[in-house]
């Protein structure tokens, strides 16, 4: 029907339907961010299946065998990861002295029974039943089976007495408030934090005689408690909302990317045969050439990453830094922030390497291991793997990284690269020889 009108007609109309079809993509953007995400991926992945493929290898077979190939490393990877951030969740709020206040706590129930039974026995002597041999062997038989291990018996206890009382709760949070305490003092000194934490009965007394002394300011602060309850509440909404859109993308991406890699080709040329028919050439070419360096620097700066965690995950482990696979793959992947990203590592690096030894092994091995990191991504990993794929000189990078914060935050740092080398190839392909022919164009004034 459009093909019908005339050509400003029709020129107008075609606009007018972009318009609505970029509309509606933006309002449907939540739904179209996996979408866009696994062509990405796939765009990425597209070259290592095209060599499996020149192989000998049917295109199904090379897809299935990228896909298994990569969900094998990163399940192997993420349940390493997973298990020591979770080790050093519990090695900061666990107490190590369990077993010390179990006995402890069975201790005092042994001594409350044998009180127990000698009060009962005591009210039989005054009822006229003379029992002190009977008092002398309850305790005995107390005694007897402390020392075995096994529980004391009373017989007024039920069995739902045996869930924690609540003394033993109150000294289950204050020996974890004291771990935590201590694992602070060893990492920022005794001089930073309190000596010991007080008691839950000191606590509350501190607190009752606050309240009594400030009334109008415990008021006012239960009016921010609920307010703040209120933000925080949301924030847990929006958290878990987040949450659930983080696991849609992990779940969809992969299976979006895994269709587009048997539809991407022909897709690509479908647009590019889309091109006005005089720039259709040039218009291909320079978009192959964008694809080319994208696709090589994304693939190359995740294999960096890669390579450069599993070098600082061997080098803190035999430096003896706990977590070393956490740390490693993380500080390797932090990396791809360019110049925060190490920065961060290393400061988390350092914080752990403290709780477990000296400042000065802890600051001369970590900083050791991070600049040897940086040394060899710049001078081995960045060379041989990305090489000059993006055109961009040093000073070139550090505007593009400053400038990519600075207009779009943290997101803008992750993309400052290529999009930067999008914008130079742009540049050179568009701007750059309109420029020559201005100025080989002669004016009037030097014709004249």
């Amino acid at each position: 029907m459009l093909e019908n009108l005339s050509r400003t007609r029709r020129n107008v109309a075609l606009g007018i339907v972009a318009t609505v079809v970029l509309l509606f993509a933006w309002y449907i953007r939540s739904v179209l961010n996996p979408l866009l995400l696994g062509y990405l991926l796939a765009f990425i992945l597209q070259p290592v299946v095209r060599k499996l493929t020149d192989r000998g290898m049917k295109r199904t077979g090379a897809v299935v065998s990228v896909f298994a190939l990569a969900f094998v490393v990163a399940t192997v990877l993420g349940l390493g990861v997973l298990h020591q951030g979770r080790s050093l969740i519990v090695d900061v709020l666990a107490p190590k002295d369990g077993e010390g206040r179990a006995a402890r706590s069975e201790a005092a129930r042994g001594d409350q029974a044998a009180d127990e039974t000698e009060f009962e026995l005591t009210q039989d002597e005054s009822a006229g039943v003379d029992a002190p041999e009977e008092v002398a062997t309850a305790k005995g038989e107390a005694a007897a089976r402390m020392a075995a291990g096994e529980k004391p018996v009373d017989a007024h206890r039920s069995p739902e007495s045996d869930s924690p009382s609540a003394g033993e709760a109150e000294e289950t949070g204050v020996q974890s408030l004291q771990r935590v305490r201590d694992w602070a003092a060893k990492v920022l000194g005794d001089e930073w934090v309190p000596a010991s934490v007080p008691s839950q009965k000191e606590l509350v007394g501190i607190l009752s005689e606050f309240a009594a002394e400030n009334e109008g300011a415990v008021q006012a602060a239960g009016e921010v408690g609920a307010r703040a309850a209120e933000s925080i509440f949301a924030y847990i909404q929006r958290f878990f909302g987040g949450f659930l859109g983080l696991s849609t993308l992990v779940i969809l991406v992969p299976v979006y990317a895994f269709f587009w890699l048997f539809e991407i080709e022909r897709l690509n040329e479908y647009l590019a045969s889309r091109f006005p028919r005089r720039q259709r050439h040039r218009l291909t070419k320079t978009f192959e050439k964008l694809g080319e360096v994208l696709s090589v620097f994304f693939r190359g700066r995740l294999l960096v990453s890669l390579l450069k965690g599993l070098f600082l995950t061997v080098a803190l482990a035999l430096a003896g830094v706990p977590y070393a696979l956490l740390l490693g793959l993380g500080g390797g992947f932090l990396s791809i922030v360019p110049f925060i990203g190490g920065l961060v590592s290393f400061a988390l690096a350092l914080v752990v390497a403290l709780s477990s030894h000296g400042l000065v092994y802890a600051l001369l091995a970590t900083g050791g291991i991070f600049a040897a990191a940086e040394l060899l991504e710049g001078y081995v990993l960045l060379p041989r793997i990305l090489g000059e794929s993006l055109g961009l000189s040093d000073v070139a990078v550090l505007f593009a990284v400053t400038a990519g914060g600075a207009a779009l935050g943290l997101f803008g740092v992750l993309v400052a690269l290529p999009l930067a080398a999008v914008i130079k190839i742009c540049w050179m392909e568009f701007v750059e020889p309109a420029l020559d022919q201005f100025a080989e164009e002669e004016s009037k004034f030097d014709a004249g």
